[in-house]
C-alpha cells in the first residue's frame, strides 16, 4: 500500500474516532452557536484532549444569551481561556499590542517596538522577545496568519478589547505610554502611506491603498489620539487620500466633519506653529465635500474661514501661503458661479488669477481663464468668453493637457455657433472630437457629434448633419440616455421633413414620442403631436393631422396653457378649412381669436381675422368677410407688414360693391 493511501486511511480513522468521542460531542454542544469560543477551542485541539477542554469550559460557565455586562465578561472569559496558559513574559509583552486592531504587519512591528523602547516607562520590558510572544499567541489561536500575506497577522476581534481591559485594570500609566508609542508610530507610517497613495506609479499607489485598507482602524485611532492631544493631523490627510482613491465619499465627508469639529478646540498657538497650515487645509477639504454635496452656504463659510487662517500663518513661506489663498479664491469662485452670483464669481477668479500670474503658475492660470470664459459665456459676453478660452487653450497646449484642450475647443465651438460663425464652430468641434476619440470618451463624443449635426444643418449640409446625428444617437443608445435619444430623433425627423422623406420623419417623431410617454413628459408629447400633425398635413392626411392636433390640445387644456391652445385652434381651423368643413373652421378660428385678444397678441389677431375673412368670403358672406379683412388690415398697417397689407387690400377690392 502506498504512503499516501496509508495517510488517507489514518485521517479517515482519526475523523471517525473524533466523531464517536462523547467528550467531543459534549464540548461542541456546550459551544454551539458561539463561533468565537469554538474558534479558540479548535486552535488548541493539539494541546489538550476534548475532555480537558470540556472541563475548562465548564468552569468558564458560558452564557452568551444574557445581555449587559455579564455578556461582556463572558466574552472576555472566552479569550482568557487560552490567555491564562501563556507564559507571564508573553502576557506582559502582548499587553504592548493592546492599541492595535485588525491586522499586525510584522515588518512594521519592528518600528513600533522602537517607539515603545523610546518610552522610559517601558524600558524594563524585554521587547526583543516580542516575536516569541507572538508565536505563542498564534499557537493558542489569539492571532492567526493572513491566508495570502505571510507578514500579516490577523488579531481575533475581541482580543484587543480584552488586552485594553487588562491594561486599564493593571496600570493607567502604561496605558498612556502605549497610546503615545502607538500614535507616534502611525504618524510616521501615515506619511509613508500618503507618499505611496500620491505616487504616479500604479503599483506604488496600489501598495499604499492596501496598507491603508489593512491599517485603517489603527490609523483612525491614532488620528483620534492626535485630535485629543491637539497635535499634528497628518494622518487625516493620508486617510482623506485613501478614501478619495476608493471613492468612499460619504465616509470621507464624515471624517472631514469630525476633524474640523475637533480643530475648533485647538489653541491659537497651533496656527502660529510649523503645523498651523494643517488647520486651513483640513477646513478646505471640508469645504470641498460641502461643495460636492451642493451645500453652497456651508462651503462658502469653510473656504472663507480657511482664507482668514492662511493670512494668519507665520511659519509658512509667503509663496506657499499665496498659492493656498489662490486655490481658496478659485473655489469661492466656483461656489459663487453655482449660486448664479456671476459678479462675485468673476471677482474671486480674478483674485486667484492675479496670484497665479504673480507666481508664474501657468497651469492654474489656464483653469482660471477657463472658468472666467465659462462665466462670460453664461452672461452672453461672447467675445470676452472667446478671449478667455483662447488664453486657457494656449496654456493647455503648452502643458500637453489634451483633454482640457478638448473641453475648451468644444466651448469655443458653442460660442461660434451662437455667433452664427458656423465654419469656425465646425472647426472647433472637429478638434474637440478628435481628442475625445483619443481618450475614448464616448459620451463627450456624442454631444460633439450632435453639435456638428446642428452646424451642418444650419449650413444646409443635410447628409453630413444626418450622419452626425446618427453617430450621436448610437452612443446615447449605448449609454441608455433616453432624453438625448428623443432630442436626436426630433432632429433626424426635421431633416427627413426637409428632404421630403415623410415616412422616415413620422417614424423618428414616433420614436421620440415613445420616450416622452415613458418619461411622462406631457409638454414634449404635445410638441411631438404637433410635429406629427405637420407631417400629416404635408402628406394630405387631414384626418390624421386633426387627430394629432386634438391630442396636443388635450394636453394644453390639462396644463391650462391658454396661449398654446390658441395656436392649436388656429391649426385645427386650417385643417377643417382644407377638409371644406367651413363652419367648424370658423369655430376654431374664433376660439383662437378670443385667446389672442385675451393675451394682447395683435399680430396673431390679424392672421386670425384674415383667416376668418377667407372663410366668410368662401361662404359668400361679403359683409362679414369685409369686416374681418378690415380688422386684419388695420393691424398689418400698425406693424408695417406691407406684403400682408397688399394681399388684404386686393381681397377688399374684390369684395367692393360694383
Amino acid at each position: 500500500m502506498s504512503v499516501s493511501r496509508i495517510r488517507q486511511n489514518q485521517a479517515i480513522n482519526r475523523f471517525d474516532a473524533i466523531r464517536k468521542d462523547a467528550d467531543v460531542h459534549r464540548l461542541m454542544n456546550l459551544l454551539a452557536a458561539y463561533p468565537l469560543a469554538k474558534q479558540i477551542v479548535l486552535a488548541n485541539w493539539h494541546k489538550q484532549s476534548p475532555q480537558e477542554m470540556w472541563l475548562d469550559w465548564q468552569d468558564v460557565n458560558i452564557n452568551l444569551n444574557k445581555f449587559s455586562d455579564y455578556k461582556n465578561k463572558t466574552i472576555f472569559k472566552c479569550v482568557e481561556y487560552p490567555h491564562k496558559d501563556l507564559s507571564a513574559d508573553t502576557q506582559s509583552l502582548l499587553l504592548c499590542l493592546a492599541p492595535l486592531k485588525g491586522l499586525i504587519d510584522r515588518n512594521e512591528l519592528v518600528n513600533y517596538i522602537r517607539e515603545l523602547q523610546n518610552l522610559e516607562f517601558l524600558k524594563k520590558y524585554s521587547l526583543k522577545k516580542i516575536d516569541a510572544a507572538l508565536q505563542e499567541a498564534i499557537d493558542w489561536g489569539l492571532l492567526k496568519y493572513h491566508n495570502i500575506f505571510a507578514n500579516l497577522l490577523i488579531i481575533q476581534p475581541v482580543f484587543p478589547y480584552f488586552l485594553q481591559h487588562k491594561l486599564e485594570s493593571l496600570n493607567e500609566q502604561m496605558h498612556k505610554a502605549l497610546d503615545e508609542a502607538f500614535k507616534n508610530h502611525y504618524l510616521k507610517y501615515a506619511d509613508k502611506y500618503y507618499q505611496l497613495l500620491n505616487s504616479h506609479d500604479y503599483q506604488e499607489r496600489e501598495k499604499g491603498r492596501l496598507f491603508c485598507q489593512w491599517q485603517y482602524e489603527n490609523l483612525y485611532k491614532a488620528l483620534q489620539l492626535c485630535l485629543e492631544t491637539q497635535e499634528s493631523i497628518s494622518i487625516y490627510f493620508c486617510l482623506d487620500r485613501y478614501l478619495d482613491l476608493i471613492d468612499d465619499n460619504q465616509t470621507n465627508q464624515k471624517l472631514a466633519e469630525i476633524v474640523c469639529q475637533n480643530l475648533e478646540k485647538y489653541p491659537a498657538a497651533f496656527i502660529k506653529s510649523e503645523l498651523g497650515y494643517q488647520i486651513p487645509l483640513a477646513i478646505q477639504k471640508l469645504g470641498c465635500w460641502q461643495l460636492l454635496k451642493k451645500q453652497y452656504s456651508q462651503a462658502r463659510q469653510s473656504y472663507t474661514k480657511a482664507l482668514q487662517i492662511y493670512s494668519a500663518l507665520d511659519s509658512q513661506k509667503q509663496i506657499q501661503k499665496q498659492i493656498w489663498q489662490a486655490n481658496t479664491y478659485y473655489n469661492l469662485g466656483i461656489i459663487a458661479q453655482q449660486m448664479q452670483e456671476f459678479a462675485q464669481a468673476e471677482s474671486n477668479y480674478q483674485q486667484a488669477l492675479h496670484i497665479y500670474i504673480k507666481n508664474s503658475d501657468r497651469y492654474h492660470q489656464a483653469r482660471t481663464y477657463y472658468q472666467l470664459g465659462n462665466i462670460a459665456q453664461q452672461t452672453w459676453e461672447l467675445s470676452q468668453a472667446q478671449n478667455y478660452y483662447q488664453q486657457a487653450l494656449k496654456i493647455y497646449v503648452e502643458h500637453g493637457d489634451r483633454y482640457s484642450c478638448a473641453r475648451t475647443y468644444y466651448n469655443l465651438g458653442r460660442i461660434a455657433q451662437e455667433l452664427r460663425e458656423f465654419t469656425e464652430a465646425q472647426r472647433n468641434y472637429q478638434q474637440a472630437l478628435q481628442i475625445y476619440i483619443e481618450h475614448s470618451d464616448r459620451y463627450s463624443c456624442a454631444s460633439t457629434y450632435y453639435n456638428l449635426g446642428v452646424v451642418a444643418e444650419a449650413l444646409q449640409e443635410l447628409s453630413p448633419a444626418q450622419r452626425n446625428y446618427q453617430q450621436a444617437l448610437d452612443i446615447y443608445i449605448e449609454h441608455g440616455d433616453r432624453q438625448h435619444q428623443a432630442l436626436i430623433y426630433q432632429n433626424l425627423a426635421g431633416i427627413a421633413e426637409k428632404t421630403q422623406e415623410f415616412a422616415a420623419a413620422q417614424q423618428h417623431y414616433q420614436q421620440a414620442l415613445i420616450i416622452y410617454i415613458a418619461q411622462g413628459d406631457r409638454d414634449e408629447q404635445a410638441k411631438i403631436y404637433q410635429d406629427l400633425a405637420s407631417v400629416a398635413l404635408k402628406t394630405q392626411e387631414f384626418v390624421e393631422a386633426q387627430r394629432y392636433y386634438q391630442q396636443a390640445l388635450q394636453i394644453y387644456i390639462e396644463h391650462s396653457d391658454r396661449y398654446e391652445q390658441a395656436n392649436i385652434y388656429q391649426h385645427l381651423g386650417l385643417v377643417a378649412q382644407q377638409m371644406q368643413n367651413l363652419t367648424r373652421a370658423q369655430s376654431y378660428y374664433q376660439q383662437a381669436l378670443d385667446i389672442y385678444i385675451e393675451y394682447g397678441d395683435r399680430y396673431k389677431q390679424a392672421r386670425t381675422y384674415q383667416n376668418l375673412g377667407m372663410i366668410a368670403q368662401t361662404m359668400h358672406d361679403t359683409a362679414q368677410a369685409r369686416q374681418n379683412y378690415q380688422k386684419a388690415l388695420d393691424i398689418f398697417v400698425e406693424y408695417g407688414d406691407r406684403y400682408s397689407q397688399a394681399y388684404i387690400e386686393c381681397q377688399l377690392e374684390l369684395l367692393a360693391p360694383v
